[in-house]
């Protein structure tokens, strides 16, 4: 980990960041609904290790504070224009320039506080595939989700379910063209995905049951949202990270995936990964691999098995400047990661290599194992190749069961090709890949 030279950026604040086409654009945050820090109204790029910065004097145009900018979004037919949301309005420039405020009275844009231009909360842009600006106006009971055309018309898209709500925000359009994003307060913790074609919404809230049937509690807060290679919706709480995975998206109560990591103790016991840690910020790259920010544990890099830990920084251990970390963004071209701290801006250049090592005894992992009298649940095989053929054999090789794994995964139910329950042994798992890699990989036992 790195720290980017201080004498380069004006401010030091960075609780946004975002990579495009090799450049790095930020800002600076400072609300977060609890706390106003009131950080100075700012836009910053660093390109080939210089920095420059968009014209940050407007107050003297607007007669508005020009502070706290959470977001922005660069149009993707022109670099030159972006645009940035802030706790007083949406702000435009063009080529670093500011050219426009909107506000309530010149926009449909609504105010916390009636005909109060201070209070016209952004905290969430996103630009789609046609061009057009999607804008997150929270903190009011009049409007939230609106889009500014590439034509620079107006639409009002109000969603009843999220009147009032305080912090929309972490907008992203997955491969599906579905827009999720969440509520970043503790009033009511929340994710939603939009259907921008026919403003539909889909509402994720409370109780969130994981896998187990049990209830993931005291979650006050979720931060973020991001998709995975495999179409998994990964979000960060609180709580730890949890996973939606492909097939419970349309389900009315759906279940949420904790990812077990098996201790690896002689125990046959796991852990749900990262739990109790309260995840900022998440950056899925294009290995599959997950890249954690969190509020006091540094930064976590797991692999794309989802349960292999390739690095755990700290400001003990590394250069990271601290352990809340706000903001991430990745150079895929380079490798380099760029984490945005409450100390200020510093980065770290990847090495980790593909995982090479394979499926093998040890790293394929069964659980529960051995399974107990009365068990009816899943037995989840874990850590093996999207795709693989799977195979449950007896000791003596005749196949009781046989399928595909999806998210790095297969779940048997203990029940053989008749959807009988198999008698109590020690079972085999064969993996075979389109690769050409095969063997057996583990063994289950069951008592019944």
């Amino acid at each position: 980990v790195n720290k980017v030279k201080p004498e380069g950026p004006k401010y030091n604040n960075f609780g946004f960041l975002k990579m495009h086409n090799g450049i790095l654009y930020t800002c600076g945050g400072g609300y977060n609904v609890i706390s106003d820090l009131n950080y100075p109204g700012c836009i910053q790029l660093l390109n080939n290790g210089k920095w420059s910065i968009y014209q940050d004097n407007i107050e003297n145009k607007t007669g508005i504070p020009y502070k706290n900018v959470g977001c922005l979004e660069i149009d993707p037919k022109d670099d030159g224009h972006v645009f940035a949301g802030a706790i007083n309005g949406l702000y435009e420039f063009n080529n670093g320039l500011f050219t426009n405020h909107y506000t309530y009275d010149n926009s449909p844009l609504a105010p916390t506080f009636s005909n109060n231009k201070n209070y016209v909360f952004i905290n969430g842009l996103k630009y789609d595939e046609n061009g057009d600006l999607w804008i997150f106006n929270s903190m009011n009971n009049e409007q939230n989700i609106l889009k500014y055309s590439s034509e620079k018309k107006w639409q009002s898209l109000y969603q009843k379910d999220l009147k009032g709500l305080a912090m929309l925000s972490t907008p992203t359009i997955d491969s599906r063209g579905l827009m999720w994003f969440v509520n970043e307060n503790w009033q009511k913790p929340s994710f939603y995905a939009y259907q921008k074609d026919n403003n539909t919404l889909t509402c994720f809230v409370a109780p969130f049951i994981n896998q187990d049937g049990t209830q993931i509690d005291d979650i006050f807060y979720i931060y973020c949202i991001v998709e995975d290679k495999s179409h998994n919706m990964w979000i960060g709480t609180d709580q730890g990270p949890f996973m939606l995975t492909t097939d419970q998206m349309d389900a009315s109560l759906p279940v949420y995936t904790q990812v077990k990591v098996p201790r690896n103790d002689g125990t046959n016991y796991a852990d749900y990964l990262l739990s109790g840690v309260c995840i900022s910020c998440m950056y899925v790259d294009n290995n599959n691999r997950k890249w954690f920010g969190t509020t006091a544990n540094g930064l976590y890099v797991i692999d794309s098995d989802n349960i292999t830990t390739l690095a755990h920084f700290t400001k003990d251990n590394s250069k990271l400047l601290s352990d809340n970390i706000s903001s991430l963004a990745f150079n895929e071209s380079t490798g380099e990661m760029y984490i945005g701290t409450d100390r200020g801006l510093c980065s770290y250049t990847s090495h980790f290599a593909d995982n090479s090592e394979g499926m093998t005894k040890e790293n394929v992992w069964a659980y529960p194992n051995p399974v107990r009298p009365g068990y009816t649940g899943p037995i989840t095989i874990t850590g093996i190749k999207n795709g693989a053929t799977v195979k449950i054999v007896t000791s003596s090789g005749s196949l009781v069961n046989e399928g595909s794994a999806e998210n790095g995964q297969y779940k048997w139910y203990g029940l053989d090709r008749n959807g009988q329950r198999v008698a109590s042994g020690v079972y085999m798992v064969e993996i075979a890949t389109s690769e050409g890699d095969k063997g057996m990989v583990c063994k289950i036992a069951i008592v019944n």
